[in-house]
């Protein structure tokens, strides 16, 4: 039998992630599939690390996105200066420190806000 999200059936796909601008992020948790599709918000740095630590996110480029997100996230909550941004991929690799599409996304979104410099915050 046929569950909701079933390819094939009619219903819409499931959104694993969401960005939302000036938000978060929204992702589809993990742990509760097949059974139920529950959606997460992650606000802040923390929730980010919460969702990676108990994989509630899974897959290498899923990982990649949500670090690079959460690095976002880390600029509208936590500051724009390079060692706020330096504690927040601290945090976010810390949760999978072997992940390899993790640690590469962060290491890019750093790069592209050293880039940016401090006049260009909005792009984060």
């Amino acid at each position: 039998m046929a569950g909701p999200g079933t390819p094939g059936e009619g219903a819409p796909e499931p959104v694993v992630l969401r960005i939302r601008r000036g938000v978060g992020m929204e992702i589809l948790d993990q742990t509760r599939l097949p059974h139920e599709e529950v959606t997460l918000e992650l606000r802040e740095v923390a929730a980010v690390c919460e969702a990676i630590r108990t994989l509630r996110v899974r897959g290498a480029p899923l990982l990649g996105l949500t670090g690079a997100c959460g690095m976002a996230i880390a600029g509208q909550t936590e500051g724009t200066t390079e060692a706020a941004l330096e504690r927040a991929a601290a945090s976010v690799l810390a949760t999978r420190p072997t992940a390899v599409d993790l640690g590469a996304a962060i290491r890019r979104a750093l790069g592209q806000a050293r880039l940016a410099g401090p006049k260009h915050e909005d792009r984060l």
